[in-house]
């Protein structure tokens, strides 16, 4: 019998890599069109809904620690299943490491439904 494809596992982990790829350019226009004005973003700093909130969460990260061209970012671990993918990463970047984060995302109709991520940062000296 032959293995059948998951059409939305399919699916999600190409909005994931979609993500991933505009996350390390930088283009927040490109990062913001995985979103919808329903989705939901949870951090350490609390929930964010919206278009206009997740863009503000994202300029922050773009224009600091996230800066394009000043980090690396390792992929651990990624596990998709159906509409969610749970990820284990971490980054050298210029002004800190995020020496372990994870996030976990619910993808649905090619749309980031809700995004949790839990960093633990390392300031330089």
């Amino acid at each position: 019998m032959a293995t059948q494809v998951n059409p939305t596992a399919t699916s999600t982990r190409e909005v994931f890599d979609h993500h991933i790829g505009a996350l390390g350019t930088g283009d927040l226009d490109d990062l913001m069109s995985d979103y919808s004005e329903e989705s939901i973003l949870i951090g350490p700093d609390g929930v964010v809904k919206g278009l206009t909130g997740i863009r503000q969460v994202f300029e922050f990260f773009l224009s600091g620690l996230l800066k394009p061209g000043t980090y690396e970012i390792g992929l651990d671990k990624v596990h998709v299943e159906g509409e969610i993918v749970y990820v284990l990463w971490h980054a050298n970047c210029v002004g800190a490491d995020v020496t372990f984060a994870a996030d976990t995302f619910l993808i649905r109709s090619g749309k980031i439904a809700l995004q949790t991520f839990a960093p633990k940062l390392e300031p330089h000296g």
